[in-house]
């Protein structure tokens, strides 16, 4: 003989031979369907609502009622269309009255076909009509299994209003007096038709289904064949931990059957509680996982319902069932509180201690920042982050990565307009005698300049300082050609330099230009001064930079006029623009910006023009293409003093006469400055140029809120947690140092740090702030009883 089993803790008692236990709900709903009402059962799992559905249809069936029982999860949930969905339905039902020798006079499927002209909802309300209740002449009753595999579903809502049409027509049709329908499953009623708009589900009569009671239960513990005293004692303290639920309590009561002890003990009964369903084991519990994914995942507001679920764990003030129904439904079908006199109570006390506070405090949903609380978070992580680099502190990093950019840009081919004849070291070491410049003498100068001259150079620019007269009158002649530009030096009371006046032979005041340069706390070229006024007492009088003058000479622009708008911030050479420094254009934050300043562009190579010593002019090594109709300049290429080579931000590239790193002489200084001039003024290369600083406050101010809705959005917890981190280094290493690349390649220099500042800080503190927040959230006061 095979042994009863009793215990049925999974699935329908039914299936396992299990001893089934009638409540209330059993003779409530059984009175329902002799009277054809519709009803729904709709609670939680593992009440035994599928046992009280067989139970019921087995006695229905005795009393000629046709019981059709169609579970929803045979028909289909994924990747079903509407049409396949409900004819599922109909061969259900078809199938299930096959079985119980009720044959249709028609063929489902055929039919379906043949009525395409009609909705679904029609079709579905016409077959029960026509085919069903005239195949079937005594009472159907369907029950429909699993309801709540509709809510993932878009197009049931129609299906729950058919069912309601059919019960509305009952007073024009009395053949639907013979059709009911039971529904049952985890869900409400108002969750059955999602559409608001649309009247919700509102017929039928509700049967709840209750925990077991003590008297109830008692035939569970007959199965443990234990005195009758102990009997009753084992059920108690059972019923102390499960309360009655039905899944739980036949857990427990199964777990202790195979223990086979014949005494058990209170601590026998906590052993097995703690061991089968508060343990490792009970993590896999899929009622546990149930209850826990109602109040998590399908919770449509997580944080109202652990709020609401934190009061009745709490039991400080009594919950009514009232106020909020649609939180309090929810957990209620999750089955983890239960109603009684008007008030949630925790379901029993498995529950109370798996759920508790401590689970409460770490499941509870991160409290993401407003949009409000974001923005003014944004807002003054700007403002601090403005006033923070308007005293200086991000510039050097800024110039740093400027020189970065520019310095790895491509090759670029050396400009043709211009020749640099050198002065090198080579040269000065054959010399016999050197005079005061201790680098050529006048004799050697005044040759150069006059070979120069046959090959009709546009310009030629000596960039030597000579403040004293000229020894040879060949040199004398050479310097008063009106193609022939010198350098001089203003005063500078700031810094005590005296000046240095131009040559005295030079054709007339326009033929000087003054060569100061604008250098960088760092120590790096890279602004260049194109205009400036004369300082009282200099020893010139030039107001033109000598790399200004000698683009001019070679533009033709004799009378050179240096155009500026109306708020001075443009100034037109030619064809071209400059944008004018201000103190704080790009990444700057408080230069010297007097005068006419502009950022220089410098070509990508370390030389901007051919390279020439001067013994190839001696000697006539060199191509007339090279010198005719270009700008010639004379310089020393050998560093004699500390101001000879300046530091410029390019690549050392093709650097024959450079110090260490990117260091360049005066000459080839000249050599970028005349260029860049001349690409700008010939529109072939633009100059750099800046936004205003409200615009750069503004882009500014957009990472900033960018930093803060990042922080708002990204869930702070288990992966979501790395996730956020890599978007976060992500945004900060690649996507904003690219846009100011991206920026750059269109010349114009756009600061990057105060962006990378403001997201990561705006994201710090907004995020510290949620946590903060949340820490106090979750940090509920413990409850005084055990």
């Amino acid at each position: 003989m095979v042994k009863r089993i009793i215990y049925t803790p999974g699935g329908t008692v039914q299936s396992g031979n299990g001893v089934y236990i009638s409540r209330p709900a059993d003779k409530k709903l059984l009175q329902l369907c002799r009277e054809r009402e519709f009803a729904y059962v709709l609670t939680s799992r593992q009440m035994g609502k599928s046992s009280l559905m067989i139970h019921t249809a087995r006695q229905l069936s005795v009393e000629k009622t046709v019981s059709i029982i169609v579970d929803l999860t045979d028909v289909g949930v994924q990747d079903v269309t509407a049409d396949l969905w409900y004819r599922g339905f109909l061969l259900e039902i078809e199938d299930k009255l096959d079985q119980q020798g009720y044959h249709l006079e028609t063929d489902v499927y055929e039919w379906w076909q043949n009525n395409s002209y009609l909705t679904l909802s029609q079709r579905f309300i016409r077959f029960f009509k026509t085919v069903v209740l005239k195949s079937v002449t005594a009472p159907v009753l369907v029950f429909v299994d699993e309801i709540d595999t509709t809510l993932s579903l878009s197009f049931t809502d129609d299906f729950f209003i058919s069912i309601r049409s059919l019960y509305n027509a009952r007073s024009q049709n009395p053949i639907l007096n013979r059709l009911s329908f039971v529904l049952i499953g985890v869900a409400t009623p108002n969750e059955l038709i999602k559409d608001s708009h649309r009247t919700p589900f509102n017929i039928g009569q509700r049967v709840d289904l209750t925990d077991f009671t003590l008297e109830e239960a008692r035939v569970l513990a007959d199965g443990l064949e234990l005195t009758s005293r102990q009997s009753i004692d084992v059920l108690e303290w059972i019923m102390s931990w499960t309360n009655g639920h039905p899944y739980l309590t036949q857990r427990v009561f199964q777990a202790l059957s195979k223990m086979h002890k014949k005494v058990i003990e209170k601590n026998d009964i906590d052993t097995v509680v703690k061991t089968n369903i508060m343990g490792e084991f009970g993590d896999k519990d899929n009622n546990l996982q149930f209850v826990q994914d109602m109040l998590l995942k399908r919770a449509k507001w997580p944080k109202k319902i652990l709020n609401t679920y934190k009061k009745v764990w709490h039991d400080k003030e009594p919950v009514l069932d009232t106020g909020d129904l649609e939180t309090k439904s929810h957990l209620k079908l999750s089955g983890i509180v239960r109603k009684q006199d008007n008030r949630l109570k925790i379901r029993n006390k498995i529950y109370y201690q798996i759920f508790n506070d401590k689970w409460i405090r770490t499941n509870y949903p991160f409290l993401h920042p407003t949009w409000s609380e974001s923005l003014i978070g944004s807002l003054s992580v700007a403002i601090f982050v403005l006033v923070l680099s308007s005293f200086g502190s991000m510039e050097r990093l800024e110039l740093n990565m400027f020189d970065r950019l520019v310095s790895r840009r491509p090759a670029e081919t050396l400009d043709p307009r211009l020749l640099v004849v050198t002065i090198d070291s080579d040269f000065i070491r054959s010399q016999p005698t050197t005079n005061r410049l201790s680098s050529v003498s006048d004799e050697v100068l005044g040759e150069t300049m006059a070979i120069l001259q046959t090959h009709n150079p546009r310009v030629i620019g000596i960039d030597l300082f000579r403040d004293f007269p000229g020894e040879t009158e060949q040199i004398a002649n050479q310097l008063s050609e009106p193609n022939v530009i010198a350098i001089a030096q203003h005063s500078d009371k700031s810094t005590g330099t005296p000046g240095i006046p131009p040559p005295p032979e030079v054709f007339s005041p326009e033929g000087v230009g003054f060569s100061d340069l604008v250098v960088d706390l760092d120590g790096t070229v890279r602004r260049q001064l194109l205009v400036m006024e004369p300082p009282v007492g200099s020893p010139t009088t030039s107001s033109l930079s000598f790399s200004l003058l000698a683009a001019a000479k070679y533009l033709h622009a004799e009378d050179l006029r240096v155009d500026l708008d109306d708020n001075e911030s443009i100034l037109e050479i030619g064809e071209g623009r400059f944008r004018l420094l201000r103190n704080t254009s790009g990444g700057y934050s408080s230069i010297d910006s007097r005068g006419y300043q502009v950022l220089v562009n410098y070509r990508s190579n370390s030389l901007a023009a051919r390279n020439v010593p001067i013994t190839d002019i001696l000697e006539g090594d060199f191509d007339d293409a090279w010198v005719k109709d270009k700008i010639v300049l004379i310089g020393i290429s050998v560093e004699q003093f500390s101001g000879d080579f300046f530091k410029v931000p390019i690549s050392p590239r093709n650097l024959p006469d450079a110090g260490e790193g990117t260091m360049i002489s005066a000459v080839n200084l000249q050599a970028h400055l005349i260029s860049h001039i001349l690409d700008v003024a010939e529109g072939t290369r633009p100059s750099f140029s800046f936004w205003s600083n409200w615009v750069e406050s503004l882009w500014m101010l957009g990472w900033c809120i960018a930093g803060g809705m990042t922080a708002s959005l990204l869930r702070l917890r288990d992966s979501g947690l790395k996730f956020y981190l890599l978007f976060t280094s992500i945004s900060c290493v690649i996507v904003i140092p690219s846009s100011s690349i991206i920026f750059m390649i269109f010349t114009i220099w756009i600061p990057f740090a105060p962006q990378i500042l403001g997201y990561t800080l705006t994201n710090g503190c907004i995020t510290a702030y949620s946590l903060i927040r949340n820490s106090k959230t979750r940090n509920f006061e413990r409850p005084s009883k055990s």
